[in-house]
């Protein structure tokens, strides 16, 4: 103790340290006051790529536009269905993401006023006017604007030269023939829900022979919700910064403020930003995140090597009572690690499964009270090769997966089935595996005898659906033989109750076969065919396409796949089930739409099956696949079909769920695996 206490009198180890930290200290602060002009470079770097970004963004949205004012100036008319395939083939959601969409509104005269509205009512749009009302000189209502969804459906017929902000943005564009872009607006588009700042992109299309500053024959136009411009054209790819952005061609106005709001990070910047006649200003500050990451580690690493420098001396004047300190810990911390080891060889063997500790090489190093009882092996379980145990584990095979069923070799040539879990533990830098082993002999019988029974259930119900469909056929044919046989005046009121029965009769022949249909999907051979979906498409189109073509609605196709390996029997069933349900729950109060997707998929394919009817309510949506449950009481419907449907997937290792679709009604979406000849024939 006295020659510890002697070493750390010594002067020349402490007056080394002291003037070494004095130096490490300076070279630190000289390497932070670098790092921090350094850092203050990238971040105007970053404000000056945002605001790039944002222009590049914004001057593509006027390139569409300048398409739109082509597709104008090349046609003597432009009819709403034609711009719709416009706007359609532009998929502004994937290529131009952000925008609201592109319209375009005419610019119309007082006189010529009546004359729009008749024509506009005559496109199919009784009742149309032009709001809001009121005698003005021009007037410029939206005439097209696509997507026309339901938010902007609440601007069409809008006239947009009546608002005094928009109005300037379109005199702008008018007097210089570029595009122009309004102010700050709140769109008519908005709800009271999630209201959004916005502005109007404008460009002006002229009619032949005109000159600068005529009056246009209208306006090629993009809407934006700020919020959702600024998530389309940047993403998530600026956690390091937080911005808001301001107009200030007039009074200064925030147009938009990112989330979360400026915050007080080390670094500040503005950038301006000239576009379609406005000014915005953009205010960045950076993030805890950029501030870390600029902070570098320089300055750490100069202060860690001039601490390490400044110790070395010391250090060394001290080594003989640091190796004696080190001897005195590492028996501490031995006898430490002795106890713990002991302590786990406790808690091991209380365990209820069976436990293996596995080297690297593959030999048992240590095993509980559970793991022996189930191999029969003592002490002989210790450098036992764990692949002469759990062949399932033998070269590495299921090394990979977390769990699996095998068979664990037991003392005397006996096995005992097991399922084996497996995880990956480093102790003091060496690898191992933990091997967990639970007996599944229960479970394995309990498995089986499951089988049995539902096996035996199936049967049953083919047999009862089988043995009741004859004499149900034989009852309504002579129900219907009586019906014929009645007097041609009178006896109405037998005639009706008669024809009651048949169709009674066959609705029960109708769930029966359903019930038949069912029963055999489990057990029947079937071929495994590898054949075309859109061939097998084309046999179902034939029979709906022209169903809702007489009810006044459309089949639409969107089909990405090509030959599937499976059971084309069922899957022909599947596909017919899926659109009968959706053309029997069709819309009662619009054209219904039924829309057939069918997407390759690396396992093999997605079957989505969407409608704009009246949909599943979210309670519903689990139960609708079980026997006998129907979604709907109005209307006809054995309620099998479905459970016809959940079964065809799980043959093909599948699964089928029902969601809300795009169109406000239900979308069914089934995943097929593809099945090869081997699965087949263990189907």
């Amino acid at each position: 103790m006295s020659t510890f206490l002697h070493a750390l009198g010594a002067k020349p180890p402490w007056l080394v340290l002291l003037v070494s930290l004095l130096v490490s200290a300076f070279a630190t602060y000289i390497t932070q006051q670098e790092t921090n002009r350094a850092s203050q470079e990238a971040f105007e770097r970053r404000l000056e790529k945002l605001t790039f970004d944002i222009y590049h963004h914004l001057d593509t949205y006027v390139s569409t536009l300048r398409a739109g004012v082509g597709l104008f100036n090349a046609s003597e008319h432009v009819s709403r269905e034609e711009f719709g395939e416009f706007v359609e083939t532009l998929d502004i959601d994937r290529f131009y993401p952000g925008i609201q969409g592109i319209g375009y509104a005419a610019m119309v005269s007082s006189t010529d006023l009546k004359g729009y509205e008749k024509d506009l009512v005559t496109q199919g749009f009784p009742g149309f006017m032009v709001s809001p009302p009121g005698h003005r000189d021009w007037y410029v209502p939206v005439t097209y604007l696509e997507p026309f969804d339901w938010r902007n459906q609440r601007a069409f017929g809008y006239d947009m030269y009546s608002e005094p902000v928009r109005r300037a943005a379109m005199d702008r564009a008018i007097s210089s023939g570029e595009a122009s872009a309004s102010g700050i607006v709140t769109l008519v588009q908005e709800t009271k829900e999630d209201v959004q700042l916005g502005f109007l992109l404008y460009l002006p299309v002229w009619a032949d022979n005109a000159r600068l500053g005529d009056k246009p024959q209208g306006f090629v136009y993009a809407p934006f919700r700020m919020k959702k411009l600024m998530q389309g054209a940047l993403g998530e790819h600026w956690p390091d910064l937080v911005f808001h952005i301001e107009d200030v061609s007039d009074e200064p106005a925030t147009l938009y403020a990112s989330v979360p709001p400026l915050s007080s990070g080390r670094f500040f910047g503005e950038s301006q930003l000239a576009f379609a006649g406005r000014s915005w200003r953009l205010t960045a500050r950076s993030t805890p995140a950029f501030d870390s990451e600029a902070g570098g580690s320089a300055p750490w690493l100069v202060l860690a090597v001039g601490l390490l420098d400044s110790l070395l001396l010391f250090v060394m004047a001290l080594t003989l009572v640091s190796h004696r300190r080190s001897a005195q810990l590492h028996a501490v911390k031995s006898q430490e690690q002795l106890f713990l080891a002991q302590k786990f060889q406790q808690m091991a063997d209380l365990a209820p499964t069976g436990l293996l500790l596995v080297s690297e090489t593959g030999e048992v190093c240590l095993h509980n009270r559970e793991a022996a009882r189930l191999s029969g092996y003592e002490d002989e379980l210790v450098n036992k090769n764990v692949a002469d145990l759990l062949p399932v584990v033998s070269g590495g095979v299921g090394l990979e997966r977390s769990a699996s069923d095998g068979a664990l070799h037991c003392r005397g040539g006996r096995t005992v089935p097991v399922e084996v879990r497996h995880t990956s533990l480093t102790v003091n830098q060496v690898p191992f595996e933990v091997y967990t082993l639970i007996d599944i002999r229960q479970r394995l019988r309990q498995e089986s005898l499951l089988k049995q029974r539902t096996e035996a259930l199936e049967r049953f119900v083919y047999a009862v659906s089988h043995d009741l469909k004859s004499p149900l056929v034989a009852i309504a044919g002579l129900v219907d033989l009586v019906i014929h046989q009645l007097p041609a005046n009178g006896m109405e009121d037998s005639r009706q109750l008669l024809a009651r029965v048949v169709r009674n009769c066959k609705q029960m022949e109708g769930l029966l076969n359903d019930l038949l249909a069912l029963s055999r999907i489990g057990h029947q051979q079937l071929p495994v065919e590898s054949f075309s979906l859109p061939a097998l498409v084309d046999e179902l189109v034939l029979i709906y396409r022209p169903q809702l073509r007489d009810l006044g609605g459309k089949l639409e196709l969107v089909l990405s796949c090509e030959v599937f390996s499976g059971y084309r029997t069922l899957v022909r069933q599947l596909l017919d089930n899926l659109l009968a349900n959706a053309v029997k729950y069709r819309s009662q109060v619009q054209s219904p739409i039924v829309r057939l997707s069918i997407a390759q998929t690396q396992e093999g394919v997605t079957i989505s099956v969407a409608d704009n009817g009246p949909g599943v309510r979210e309670a519903d949506r689990q139960r609708v696949f079980d026997l006998f449950v129907r979604a709907h009481t109005s209307g006809e419907g054995s309620g099998v079909g479905l459970a016809i449907c959940r079964s065809i997937c799980e043959r093909h290792q599948g699964d089928i769920w029902v969601e809300t679709s795009d169109m406000g009604g239900a979308q069914f979406v089934a995943h097929l695996h593809s099945v090869s000849d081997s699965d087949g024939s263990n189907a």
